[in-house]
């Protein structure tokens, strides 16, 4: 049986929203990193954001697989008893 529209439509968003979350993940991650590093240095401090937002848009993507995976697993709606 498959899911009822609403909820494959929730689905549809979510995955149209992973751009934008990795996107703010990653900005978030470079800012963590230049903060936390006291970014000041020009070009070392330019590497520092970078790899900063490459880890942190890693981690986000990761993240939000995890999340809209989880939600991928329907539960079965007809039981050998016939109860849902």
């Amino acid at each position: 049986m498959t899911a009822p529209r609403g909820r494959r439509m929730i689905r549809l968003l979510g995955w149209l929203l992973t751009p934008v979350v990795v996107w703010a993940a990653s900005f978030l991650g470079g800012w963590v990193v230049a903060i936390a590093t006291s970014a000041d240095r020009g070009t070392i401090g330019i590497i520092q954001l970078t790899v900063g937002a490459v880890i942190g848009g890693t981690v986000g993507m990761l993240g939000w697989l995890v999340v809209m995976r989880r939600g991928r697993a329907e539960p079965d709606v007809t039981s050998p008893e016939g109860k849902p």
